[in-house]
């Protein structure tokens, strides 16, 4: 009857190992699904940055080109921009 009783035991113990262990990754799926959803959220404003550095860029080549076309035709207006 003890090794009975001593198998009820570890039974129980293993069924309460396994719902802790459930639990547990049940924590971690949540977790990784906020994560994911960041992840998305950042990847978006990153897109939007980037399309706007992007925009940036081209309009600070148009001004450029423009101040050199304006150079050659009426002579140097500027040396450099602030940045160079």
């Amino acid at each position: 009857m003890a090794m009975v009783n001593d198998f009820d035991k570890i039974e129980k113990g293993f069924w309460s190992e396994f719902k802790d262990i459930k639990s547990t990754l049940k924590k971690i799926l949540e977790n990784q699904e906020k994560l994911s959803e960041r992840i998305e959220v950042m990847a978006r404003k990153h897109n939007k940055l980037a399309e706007a550095c992007r925009e940036f860029v081209q309009t600070r080549n148009a001004a450029t080109c423009l101040r050199e076309e304006l150079g050659e035709a009426s002579g140097t207006l500027i040396e450099s921009t602030w940045c160079e």
